[in-house]
């Protein structure tokens, strides 16, 4: 194992390389995220208000809306700025500032904004509703939260994830960070393996790494319980082009859990392969962060 990956920071810290410094310092990490931190802790949550409040629904499945006749109209002007840009060049500026001071490495990443230099620049997209609408499709949950409202489902995510490949600038670090959800750290399914998570990998680097832009990672989960042979399984099925592949099996207080997954994954997954937490550091007590960031410097190698 190589290298650590964060798919998210850690709550309480902002930006999540202040809280990452062995990891830093050692070179263990391929980028440095800003991750869910301050107001945006909760993963998109913080965009309710950016649209009209008449709009929102706070409750699935709850009274319908009204006719589209009497209902308001609104486009995309009725949408404020969503303020991810804001929230990136921020963070670029704090990134700028401690790699200058010699707390970053000169050759780290940061995370997520088109005017933040290529070289500077790691673009990580984060499909968590998506997985769990195709696991609505397979009938694996019926909350209706997770209906997708196209199909077909897995069709309509890829061409959705190429169009937003499509703008990203060459030389520009692309990842995907394949996600079963972390509310109150708790997927909102648990997966049977790695099967559906390995055949979207597939199909997102034979539309996307090979025509359009490079993939440079694919992160998927592997829930604390998982030792199972079974549930790596589906590996051997992963075609990613070369693609640095990370499982997400380093859990906090640990660590011979940790070993115990790394080695039937060693089993299963011939290739090298990094590590990173389960769901990225986001909302993590710095307690666990602690324990997280000592497993990860004892199982990993620059």
């Amino acid at each position: 194992m190589s290298q650590f990956n964060t798919p998210t920071g850690p709550n309480g810290c902002s930006p999540s390389w202040k809280c990452s410094p062995i990891l830093i310092t050692r070179g263990l990490l391929r980028s440095v995220p800003d991750g869910e931190t301050g107001e945006r802790y909760n993963y998109i949550g913080w965009q309710r208000d950016c649209f009209p409040q008449e709009t929102v629904k706070l409750h699935i499945g709850g009274k319908e809306l009204p006719a589209t006749e009497t209902y308001p109209k609104y486009t995309l002007d009725s949408i404020k700025p969503t303020r991810y840009d804001d929230a990136a060049i921020s963070s670029y500026r704090e990134f700028v500032a401690l790699r200058a001071e010699g707390i970053i490495p000169a050759d780290a990443l940061a995370r997520i904004v088109a005017e933040i230099p290529a070289q500077d620049l790691a673009i990580q997209w984060d499909l968590c509703f998506d997985i769990i609408a195709l696991e609505y499709e397979r009938g694996r949950t019926q909350d209706l939260m997770f209906k997708s409202h196209f199909t077909p489902v897995k069709e309509g995510i890829l061409e959705r994830v190429v169009r937003l490949c499509v703008i990203i600038p060459s030389g520009v670090q692309l990842g995907f960070h394949l996600c079963y959800g972390d509310l109150r750290h708790k997927h909102f399914v648990e997966p049977e393996d790695l099967g559906l998570l390995v055949e979207l990998a597939n199909d997102i680097v034979e539309r996307v790494g090979i025509p359009i832009h490079s993939v440079d990672w694919v992160h998927v989960p592997v829930p604390k319980g998982r030792t199972d042979v079974a549930y790596f399984e589906p590996l051997k099925n992963l075609k990613i082009n070369g693609s640095h592949l990370y499982l997400g099996l380093v859990h906090a207080n640990d660590e011979a859990g940790t070993m115990e997954r790394i080695r039937v994954a060693q089993s299963i997954c011939k290739e090298p392969f990094g590590l990173a937490t389960e769901c990225g550091l986001g909302r993590t007590p710095r307690d666990e962060l602690d324990s997280i960031l000592e497993i990860s410097r004892r199982v990993t190698s620059p």
